[in-house]
């Protein structure tokens, strides 16, 4: 684990959904990104989620989404190391075949997500 991440729940304009509240880390493993995401993917279909709609900032090259009870998602994405310092200034090193990667659990509110 390189750092924990997450944020209550914020009001937005008046009349809309608030923001999510979601708890993570940041952290790195041995394995490429489609290893990644078929291992998220194995384990949280035997939870009863299902696949979502990926939604994902610039610093990461490819993520993967999946949901239960459309309030609940897991949000898996792959950073490009370079954007890990001058986007969230984390240093991190990475050895050969080593990707860093965030997993979120986010709470959205009833009736979210949207797809």
């Amino acid at each position: 684990m390189v750092r924990q991440v997450g944020a209550s729940q914020t009001p937005t304009q008046p009349g809309e959904e608030p923001n999510p509240a979601y708890t993570g880390a940041i952290l790195t493993a041995e394995a490429t990104p489609s290893q990644l995401y078929a291992w998220y993917g194995a384990q949280l279909k035997a939870r009863g989620f299902v696949p979502a709609v990926d939604y994902r900032p610039g610093s990461q090259t490819s993520g993967r989404a999946w949901q239960i009870h459309h309030r609940v998602q897991v949000q898996v994405g792959v950073f490009n190391p370079t954007f890990l310092r001058p986007d969230l200034g984390i240093d991190v090193t990475l050895r050969p075949g080593d990707i860093a990667y965030e997993a979120v659990l986010v709470g959205y509110p009833p009736g979210l997500p949207k797809d």
